[in-house]
């Protein structure tokens, strides 16, 4: 029993040491973990962004499931460009059609090669990818807080951010969206920033942006022309002759890389990816809406068919044009309410095709919503609702309902006049342009570029909302 009692005094006497050890340590660290805390209250908007684009990154690690279509081809022409010295986005092992020498613009195949030349891996061009997304979301954040935003709306932003997928999608892709994105929202700093606060260095810093952007994305180089006109006035107006001088220089550069094309394919264009956009989606998605897929493929097919009859590049070119532009406006009433139908679908897409293609998951052999919508109405929707997978069903169905709030606030944004017009313009302009050129088949990919750009103009709404007293710099017109 004597041997029992000191046992358990020494139990009991260890275990008051191990907790005042315990409380030692606890008060030791307790500065260390509000520090902790602190840091944290104060950054959570930014560690929460780097942890998604990290979450899915290590995805990719594991499941590299990093290429779409395209992807093949920017890898092939930087190979080319660096091998070879020729912007090319096919096999130059093979007889060298024309098209690919214009199919795809120079800059993100120049990304792509200064990427690999520090270290040559693809996972390392979508590490950099992932870098430049979350430097996007930051430039936007940095964007909204110039125009009056308040802080406390971040995790309204971080759940529009969440429910926006395609944003961390193509950052872990090999697709060009996410740095077109990144010379997108610098572009419209610098060109917010020239209508405040006017400086030189914006309106070199804005010019740039436009010039990297177009090159990146052809969908972009329309662009040159109400810049022209923009530009050019309002430096008349300011009457600063920088601004004349700049806006000559994006025209001018398109126009140089127009006739540079024309010398390696005897056609003056800026790239063969808008002939095929019109012919294989716009005419086609018309055609469709008359008759059964089979059908519709034997009418492409016929045409293509004739065209390769044709030998000169340029003359097939003209040809597609010329068909598609006549089976348009043959039919231009059923056509105007596709692409009507498109606009729509580029605001309320969740993104079915980009969460499939990371995930790598069956497609079910089925084409999307809009084709079934088109041929079976609502009934055919249900059926291809009912043999997706549960999960993903469930995710596309919060994306949706969460871009249809995105819609109502973004209309409410295009009428706050305690939002300057200015800004309102800004983003409407370049919004509906990108929707408007996406035509038939607009979709949340093709939305990508100007995400932010929404996601700015619907933040500031909110914002407007949820603080009465309108932030200031929103509110006032821009210095005359």
């Amino acid at each position: 029993m004597a041997l029992c009692d000191c046992l358990q005094r020494l139990f009991f006497e260890m275990n008051r040491i191990c907790m005042e050890r315990i409380m030692e340590n606890f008060i030791t660290l307790a500065p260390l973990i509000t520090c902790m805390k602190s840091f944290f209250k104060k950054n959570y908007f930014y560690l929460t962004i780097i942890f998604l684009h990290l979450l899915v990154f290590f995805y990719q690690i594991a499941n590299n499931h990093l290429y779409m279509v395209d992807s093949r081809e920017y890898l092939t022409q930087a190979f080319n460009i660096k091998s070879y010295g020729i912007s090319y986005c096919a096999d130059l092992s093979k007889p060298i059609v024309p098209i690919y020498l214009t199919l795809r613009p120079p800059v993100y195949p120049f990304f792509i090669l200064l990427c690999k030349t520090i270290i040559n891996s693809d996972l390392f061009v979508v590490f950099i990818q992932n870098i430049l997304s979350v430097m996007n979301l930051i430039l936007m954040r940095n964007l909204l807080l110039q125009l009056g935003y308040n802080k406390r709306n971040d995790l309204f932003l971080l759940f529009f951010i969440l429910s926006t997928p395609s944003q961390i999608i193509y950052a872990n892709m090999i697709m060009s969206e996410i740095l077109v994105q990144f010379f997108i929202i610098l572009m419209m700093v610098f060109l917010v920033r020239l209508f405040y606060h006017y400086s030189n260095g914006d309106v070199w810093g804005y010019t740039f942006s436009l010039i990297a952007a177009l090159f990146t994305k052809p969908v972009f180089y329309l662009l040159v022309f109400p810049n022209f006109l923009g530009v050019f006035f309002y430096g008349l107006r300011k009457r600063k002759w920088i601004l004349i001088l700049t806006a000559f220089i994006p025209l001018l550069m398109v126009v140089g890389y127009m006739q540079w094309n024309k010398q390696r394919t005897g056609y003056a264009e800026f790239s063969g990816i808008t002939t095929l956009n019109i012919y294989n989606y716009n005419a086609f998605m018309l055609l469709q809406a008359h008759y059964e897929p089979e059908t519709a493929k034997q009418i492409i097919d016929s045409i293509d068919r004739q065209a390769s009859l044709i030998k000169e590049y340029k003359e097939q070119q003209i040809y597609f044009r010329k068909v598609s532009k006549e089976l348009i406006f043959a039919d231009w009433f059923t056509y105007a309410i596709l692409h009507l139908k498109g606009m729509i679908y580029f605001f309320i897409d969740p993104g079915r095709f980009d969460i499939y293609s990371i995930l790598n998951a069956e497609r079910l052999n089925l084409h999307g919503l809009q084709y079934q919508l088109l041929h079976y109405g609502w009934h055919g929707l249900i059926s291809y609702f009912s043999k997706m997978n549960i999960g993903l069903l469930v995710l596309l169905f919060v994306v949706f309902l969460v871009n249809l709030i995105k819609i109502i606030l973004f209309i409410q944004f295009l009428f706050n006049r305690k939002i300057s017009m200015v800004i309102r313009g800004l983003f409407l302009f370049i919004l509906i342009y990108v929707s408007f050129l996406s035509g038939p088949v607009g979709c949340s990919r093709f939305m990508v570029p100007v995400a932010l750009v929404y996601l700015a103009s619907v933040m500031l709404q909110l914002n407007s909302v949820s603080d009465r007293s309108c932030p200031h710099q929103v509110c006032v017109s821009p210095e005359k």
